[in-house]
């Protein structure tokens, strides 16, 4: 997981995620859900409240919460966001 961060490997990053939902555990089937999905979504909120209050905002977070469908960078350019890796 290191490199592919490392590497700006966003594929490799959502490979990683998408494997550990598939595994028989408590970790994918309580964890996993309440420390990305539901974390996803509400830092999505906010980071488009305060993108709103100004012309330029810089967010960091964990590699895992940027990648997939319900990754906050695909949650903010559903809302119309450019969102750019530095």
């Amino acid at each position: 997981m290191v490199d592919a961060w490392a590497n700006a490997d966003a594929r490799a990053l959502e490979a990683e995620l998408q494997y550990e939902k598939t595994q028989d555990s408590v970790f994918a089937s309580i964890l996993l859900p309440r420390l990305i999905d539901e974390r996803n979504r509400v830092m999505a909120d906010r980071i488009a409240d305060i993108a709103r209050s100004g012309p330029k905002s810089f967010v960091a977070v964990g590699a895992l919460h940027l990648v997939g469908k319900d990754g906050i960078v695909e949650r903010l350019r559903r809302r119309g966001f450019t969102v750019r890796q530095l």
